[in-house]
C-alpha cells in the first residue's frame, strides 16, 4: 500500500519522480518475487502512465517493468481501448516483456509508435500465432517501414503464397522507402532457399524446410507498380523479374531499355535481365543500343 501511496501522490515536493520510479520497480520486483500479480497496482500504474505522458523516460521504462509483473495479459489486452496514447503504448511493452500474442490487440491502433511497438514485440515472441498476426499486419495501410520491415521478415518465416503476395505488395508500395522496397524484393528472391541466419536480427533461427511456391503470376500483374520508384527499386526490380523468369515481362523490359529518359543504370539492369532470360530479341536491343 505504501508503494501505491507514493505512486498516487500528486504533489512533486513531496514525492519526485526519481522516487516514484523506485516505487514502480519495487512493485514488480514484489509480484515477481511472489510469483503472483499484484491487482490492485495496475490502475496506479496506469495513472502514472498517463500524467507522464511519455515525458520521463526512466518513469515510463519502471511503470511498464512493474506493469508486467504485476498485471495479467488479459488485463494489458483491455489497456487497448484507453483512450490515452501512453497508456496503450505503456501496456505494448509490458506485453511484449511478457513475450504474449495478446499483442495483436493493439495492430489496430491509431497511433503510429504503438502499432510500431507491437511489431517489435510480436516479431520478438517468435511463436506462430505472433508471426502469423504480424504478417497480417503488412497488408495495412498507414504503417511505419520499420512495421513493414517486421511484416516482410514474418512473412518470410511462414513462406506460404499469401505471404509472397503481402510482401510483393509492400515491394510495389510507393509509401514504403526504399530500403524497404529493396529488402521486401530480396526476400522475395530468397523464398525458396531462406538462411538459417534470421533477416533482421541476425540471429541463428532456422527455418523449416516449405514446399515450393509460384508468385509469378501476382508478380507480372505488378510490374508497372515494382518499376515505380527510385533507381534502387527498380534495378532490384529488374533482376527479381529475370530471378523469377518472366518471359512475358520482356516486352515491357525492353520499353524500360529504349527509355532515354531512364536512368542509365536501371536501363543497364533491364538489358541484364534481358539476357538472363535469354530473350530472343536481345540481339535486336543491343544493336539499337550501339548508337546510344
Amino acid at each position: 500500500p505504501n508503494l501505491i501511496d507514493v505512486l498516487n501522490e500528486k504533489d512533486a515536493n513531496k514525492c519526485s519522480l526519481a522516487e516514484k520510479a523506485a516505487a514502480a520497480i519495487a512493485l514488480g520486483r514484489i509480484a515477481r518475487h511472489v510469483g503472483e500479480t499484484i491487482s490492485q497496482a495496475v490502475p496506479v500504474l496506469k495513472e502514472t502512465l498517463a500524467n507522464n505522458n511519455n515525458v520521463d523516460p526512466v518513469l515510463r521504462s519502471a511503470a511498464c517493468f512493474s506493469l508486467s509483473e504485476c498485471a495479467t495479459e488479459g488485463q494489458l489486452a483491455e489497456c487497448a481501448s484507453d483512450a490515452c496514447q501512453s497508456v496503450r503504448l505503456g501496456a505494448v511493452v509490458a506485453l511484449a516483456r511478457m513475450r504474449s500474442s495478446r499483442l495483436g490487440a493493439f495492430v489496430d491502433d491509431t497511433d503510429t509508435h504503438v502499432v510500431t511497438e507491437a511489431a517489435r514485440g510480436l516479431y520478438g515472441n517468435g511463436d506462430e500465432e505472433s508471426t502469423r498476426i504480424l504478417s497480417m499486419l503488412g497488408r495495412k495501410p498507414n504503417i511505419s517501414d520499420i512495421t513493414r520491415r517486421y511484416a516482410v521478415a514474418a512473412s518470410f518465416r511462414r513462406g506460404g503464397l499469401i505471404e509472397a503476395k503481402t510482401v510483393l505488395g509492400i515491394a510495389a508500395d510507393r509509401e514504403a522507402s526504399e530500403e524497404v522496397r529493396v529488402e521486401a524484393m530480396n526476400a522475395l528472391i530468397a523464398w525458396q532457399n531462406p538462411s538459417n541466419i534470421d533477416r533482421l536480427t541476425g540471429e541463428y533461427r532456422p527455418i523449416r524446410k516449405r514446399p515450393s511456391i509460384d508468385f509469378t503470376e501476382s508478380l507480372s500483374r505488378t510490374l508497372d507498380e515494382i518499376f515505380l520508384g527510385s533507381e534502387q527499386v527498380k534495378i532490384k526490380a529488374a533482376e527479381l523479374i529475370a530471378f523469377c523468369g518472366i518471359k512475358s515481362a520482356a516486352v515491357f523490359l525492353r520499353s524500360r531499355l529504349i527509355d532515354e529518359d531512364e536512368e542509365s543504370k536501371v536501363r543497364a539492369a533491364a538489358l541484364q535481365a534481358l539476357s538472363d532470360l535469354h530473350d530472343p530479341e536481345l540481339m535486336n536491343s543491343i544493336g539499337s543500343l550501339v548508337h546510344d
